[in-house]
């Protein structure tokens, strides 16, 4: 990892703030192993939606420089707390446009992961409404010229051919956060 980004800011849902548990590695485990003096800001949370990616963005001092990884839409798209896709879209804005007025160093949006839903207990998740999500973060990293990982297509693809999702089917399992930690990787090495 370059110096320039010495620091990473995780700012999303559980998708990137586990760093144990039953699922085996984590992202933030992965770049722990793989990055160990980077240091990492995580203001990800379990349940996090864009209305609290907005609320804790006022609430913290960014250390720079700083890699900001966004990860959400899991959690707006679920059916019992739906963060309309509009309200979505503009929350993710501005989450943007705080990121850049704190002059965050570079910013990676990352598309949600599709979900498995045979292994979901109803009412779970729905993967036609989590992939509207995910083409509105790619949509948002067109229009402000962002780097952008669509995970959501890269895991949909492996998930033909492999299970890459914990026992709930909305989490990645070790080998889901591996693709999804070496797919990272190489577009942070791939940045100026």
């Amino acid at each position: 990892m370059s110096e320039k980004f010495s620091n990473i800011l995780l700012l999303g849902d559980s998708h990137l703030s586990r760093n144990s548990g039953d699922a085996g590695e984590s992202l933030i485990l992965l770049f722990k192993k793989s990055f160990p003096d980077t240091i990492i800001q995580n203001l990800a949370k379990g349940g996090a939606d864009t209305r609290y990616g907005k609320s804790i963005l006022s609430q913290h001092h960014i250390i720079l420089p700083t890699l900001a990884l966004v990860l959400f839409g899991t959690n707006d798209a679920a059916s019992w707390k739906q963060v309309p896709l509009q309200e979505f879209s503009e929350n993710y804005a501005d989450i943007i446009s705080k990121l850049k007025s704190d002059n965050v160093s570079s910013i990676i949006l990352i598309t949600p992961p599709p979900v498995n839903q045979k292994k979901q207990t109803p009412p779970g998740r729905s993967d036609t409404d989590i992939h509207q999500y995910a083409q509105e973060v790619i949509n948002l990293a067109n229009k402000y010229q962002l780097d952008c990982l669509d995970l959501y297509s890269l895991l949909k693809s492996v998930m033909i051919k492999e299970d890459i999702h914990y026992r709930d089917g909305v989490h990645l399992n070790e080998r889901g956060y591996i693709i999804f930690f070496n797919a990272l990787c190489d577009l942070i090495t791939k940045k100026p």
